[in-house]
């Protein structure tokens, strides 16, 4: 499973540590937690290297509460694919 980076887009306080439990719980391997500090994101979304397609659909198979995948090559360039959560992680729809 390709490693994530889970950043927080919300005003709840550890909204992204809470994910980020769920997804290690689920033997993803989170590399990194902390704040988005980008434009706003609307939903939760995972922004993934063109490369890791597979592993972004399987993600958001696993997580339904993630609304939308997104090939970005410059959040995840190289790196992890990046988990920005929003509100709507934390009222499970």
């Amino acid at each position: 499973m390709a490693p994530l980076k889970v950043l927080n887009d919300s005003r709840i306080v550890g909204l992204a540590a809470k994910a980020a439990a769920a997804f290690h719980g689920a033997n993803w391997q989170v590399v990194e937690i902390g704040n988005y500090k980008g434009p706003v994101v609307a939903t939760t979304t995972v922004f993934y290297p063109p490369a890791e397609l597979a592993a972004a659909r399987e993600l958001v198979r696993e997580f339904p509460r993630i609304k939308r995948l997104i090939a970005d090559r410059t959040l995840a360039a190289d790196g992890p694919m990046v988990v920005v959560v929003t509100r709507d992680w934390e009222a499970g729809n």
